[in-house]
C-alpha cells in the first residue's frame, strides 16, 4: 500500500497529477477540489493516497488530508459507487459538508448518476455517520 507521495508536480491535468517521487512519475487521479488547491508545476506537494488495484490496471487516487481520503474509502464503501463515481461526489461538495449533510443521504435520488440500486437508502448509507 502507498500510504502517501511527496515531491514536485511534474503534470497537471483536470482529474490527475503527476508527481515525481525517486525519479519516477507517480500519476495520481484527484476531485476539482483538490486540483484547486494545488500549488502549481515545479511545486512540492504531499498526497494521502488510496491505491487499488483491478485485473487490468493500479490507479492511485490522491487527497490532502487525511480526513478527505477517509471520506473516499467511506464512499467507495457504497454499493454501486466506485473510485471514478467518489472523485465525482467528491469535487461536487466539499467533504466537510457532506459529513455535516447525513439527512440529505436518505433521499433516494439525491445523487442519482453515482449508483443505479439503491432499494434501501438507510441500509446503503449506514456509513454515513455524523
Amino acid at each position: 500500500m502507498i500510504s502517501f507521495v511527496k515531491g514536485p508536480i511534474a503534470e497537471m491535468t483536470g482529474d490527475c497529477v503527476v508527481i515525481e517521487c525517486g525519479n519516477v512519475g507517480y500519476e495520481i487521479f484527484i476531485p476539482l477540489s483538490v486540483f484547486e488547491k494545488l500549488p502549481g508545476v515545479g511545486r512540492e506537494v504531499k498526497l494521502y493516497t488510496y491505491f487499488q488495484v483491478r485485473e487490468d490496471a493500479m490507479c492511485l487516487y490522491g487527497f490532502l488530508s487525511r480526513q478527505d481520503l477517509k471520506m473516499f474509502k467511506q464512499l467507495i464503501s457504497v454499493n454501486g459507487i466506485g473510485p471514478k463515481g467518489a472523485l465525482g461526489i467528491l469535487s461536487a461538495m466539499d467533504p466537510d459538508d457532506l459529513k455535516r449533510s447525513g439527512d440529505i443521504w436518505r433521499c433516494k435520488g439525491y445523487f442519482q448518476g453515482a449508483w443505479r440500486r439503491c432499494e434501501n437508502c438507510s441500509e446503503n448509507y449506514s456509513g454515513f455517520k455524523r
